[in-house]
């Protein structure tokens, strides 16, 4: 125990902080301006379009700029303001980045409780894939994030360090096993068992004509979520070789990929979804105004500007 504290007390200095402060902030700062433009889009689209599957999408976009927001002021604080040496602000700041990424690790869950509600509740309780319900999925994923985060606030092993960030010290290791479980772990073994049981379910689905498109779409968002699960997957890899080998660098290529992990799911978001990628289509296409080649001087208005 004494050499583990010894190896996490040397773990870093300032210095070695600057450039992975600057790269979490520019992910940070990308995965917001995605997040937001996404959610603007289902809000402006038509009622059709804005279904469950986009609440919960919406959802997620939430957490991650909740991540991405705290993420920054962590940094801001830990370099610009270097007098805020208070455990309980250090705790607060914790508890909120855990909060954070537990928020979008259980989006993605919970985005997964939805659809295996779809596909094999729907014909028996019609109640499960109302808005209303997803509305409550919701407020109780919330709930549950904001209550398993709780024991960085109750407990006292997380303090101010100097030139360190405020997260559970590794030598508290029964706190950071359960942390990693409870945060990351569960959500994620959880949502690749749901997946995984649909996929098993689906390939037992007799293809006739009215279910087999259904299936298509079920199928291919297995794809998408499983994909996101990749990214997340990889990002934790770092995590796993310091709890193991703690030393600088996966130490702070860990702090680095949990900003880039969050800003790529979000992007794949946009690129993997049809129908998102067919709104930020339509809404490119009515910002760009055509003049009339034969006629210069003629002006087109925003409301009759078209796409080729």
């Amino acid at each position: 125990m004494n050499q583990t504290q010894v190896n996490t007390d040397v773990i870093a200095t300032i210095e070695d902080y600057y450039l992975v402060a600057l790269l979490s902030s520019v992910f940070c700062v990308c995965g917001i301006i995605i997040s937001t433009y996404i959610v603007i889009l289902i809000h402006r689209a038509k009622p059709r379009l804005r279904t469950v599957h986009r609440l919960l999408v919406s959802n997620t976009c939430f957490a991650s700029i909740f991540y991405s927001v705290i993420t920054m002021i962590n940094y801001i604080v830990f370099i610009f303001a270097q007098w805020e040496t208070s455990n309980t602000g250090c705790k607060w700041r914790a508890y909120l980045a855990y909060v954070g990424i537990a928020g979008v690790l259980h989006s993605y869950m919970i985005q997964a409780i939805s659809r295996i509600c779809s596909c094999v509740f729907s014909t028996t309780h019609r109640w499960l894939t109302t808005t209303k319900t997803h509305f409550c999925l919701i407020a109780v994923q919330w709930l549950i994030v904001f209550v398993i985060t709780l024991s960085t606030l109750i407990t006292h092993d997380v303090r101010y360090r100097p030139q360190k960030l405020c997260f559970i010290p590794i030598e508290k290791t029964l706190h950071v096993v359960c942390a990693i479980f409870a945060y990351y772990t569960i959500p994620l073994a959880t949502t690749i068992v749901i997946y995984v049981f649909i996929f098993c379910r689906m390939k037992k689905t007799i293809k006739i004509n009215n279910t087999y498109q259904r299936v298509k779409r079920d199928l291919e968002a297995l794809r998408n979520i499983i994909f996101l699960i990749g990214i997340y997957i990889a990002s934790g890899l770092p995590s796993i070789i310091y709890f193991f080998s703690p030393s600088k660098y996966p130490y702070l290529i860990n702090l680095v990929t949990q900003s880039l992990a969050v800003t790529l799911a979000t992007s794949a978001t946009v690129l993997l979804d049809r129908e998102i990628c067919r709104l930020i289509t339509t809404s490119l296409c009515r910002t760009t105004f055509v003049v009339p080649f034969n006629n210069p001087h003629s002006i087109i208005s925003k409301g009759q500007a078209y796409c080729h």
